[in-house]
């Protein structure tokens, strides 16, 4: 089984559903983290790229800047892309309800990439 979390921020999967992931992959099932938000240059990427590694997932990074997660064509299109490659059988998003800005356009942007 795969498992997956699109996620606007490098920790934002670690902190919401980290416990899940790891639950995951200690039974031996794949799990990948989709970023949305990542600039390498700082601490809150690298601390969620070397979460991810002891968490056991891989990770896609879509490179946008931070606070700068939108509802765009290109974005969707990627995250199409990403699906179709991993092919989960269970998606981690964020709360649809939730206020922050980036997490409500990641959310929208699964769901249009889902659909």
């Amino acid at each position: 089984m795969k498992v997956m979390a699109i996620m606007a921020h490098p920790d934002d999967a670690e902190v919401w559903a980290g416990g899940t992931l790891a639950k995951f992959t200690h039974m031996g099932h794949q799990a990948h983290i989709v970023v949305m938000t990542y600039e390498p240059h700082h601490l809150r990427g690298r601390e969620a790229m070397e979460g991810a590694r002891r968490l056991g997932c891989s990770v896609d990074l879509l490179g946008l800047p931070d606070t700068g997660v939108r509802d765009t064509d290109e974005a969707a299109n990627r995250l199409v892309e990403i699906l179709g490659i991993q092919v989960p059988q269970i998606l981690i998003l964020h709360n649809p309800d939730d206020t922050h800005p980036d997490h409500e356009a990641a959310f929208l942007l699964a769901r249009r990439a889902l659909i």
